[in-house]
């Protein structure tokens, strides 16, 4: 199968990438899943349905604010401009990849088998 060259499903994937990127730096779930809390956000107005994997704004700034105690500022601004709702102002594939959170990364050392898996990344 052909890699799929709509720019509407490489932003959907750029999204996907950032719930992992989230829980990648919290350790935590992006969908919390907790029914009291919930109930709470749905109380407060915050749009959130962890079945579907869909939120509102305000749920993603207060996942966003979560993350601030984990990350440095270059992090942060990679994952905002990722879980970005609307995909016309959301990171690019390529923008994502050349931003300077991972390209001022440190490349991992050769884990001692002999191996170099810098070029196979």
């Amino acid at each position: 199968a052909e890699p799929v060259s709509d720019p509407c499903f490489q932003n959907d994937d750029v999204w996907f990438a950032g719930v992992l990127f989230f829980e990648l730096i919290t350790g935590q779930m992006f969908f919390i899943q907790d029914p009291s809390q919930l109930e709470s956000f749905e109380e407060q107005g915050l749009y959130v349905d962890p079945s579907r994997m869909v939120c509102g704004e305000e749920y993603i700034e207060l996942r966003l604010a979560a993350a601030k105690h984990c990350a440095d500022d270059m992090a942060l601004d990679l994952l905002s401009k990722m879980l970005r709702l609307n995909k016309a102002r959301r990171i690019d594939i390529q923008d994502a990849l050349d931003h300077p959170f991972l390209s001022n990364a440190v490349p991992l050392k050769n884990s001692g088998s002999g191996r170099d898996h810098s070029s196979s990344l």
